[in-house]
């Protein structure tokens, strides 16, 4: 409840206009912001992030009330990829 899709603004400082967002394993600083939400604009909230390979992440703003702006980034789901194999770097 009080939950809804986060736009994700920036990854690592660079910024993405696209819904979808691929990006390289890792860790990795996200900029995500929340869409309206009871006649208050949305905001935008920083958090860190260690991204598996072959996952999907869905992030959510988890508002503190279905009146009020105040939010904070969520992870809700963590899906697999279908298909997709995990390559390991050759050793030098």
């Amino acid at each position: 409840m009080n939950r809804a899709p986060a736009i994700i603004k920036s990854v690592d400082g660079r910024s993405y206009l696209d819904r979808i967002v691929k990006i390289e394993p890792g860790k990795r600083a996200v900029v995500v912001q929340s869409p309206p939400h009871g006649g208050f604009s949305g905001s935008d909230k920083r958090m860190t992030m260690d991204i598996a390979p072959c996952k999907r992440y869905y992030i959510n703003a988890q508002f503190d009330s279905t009146v009020g702006p105040e939010w904070k980034p969520v992870v809700a789901y963590v899906e697999r990829i279908a298909g997709c194999k995990i390559t390991k770097a050759a050793k030098a």
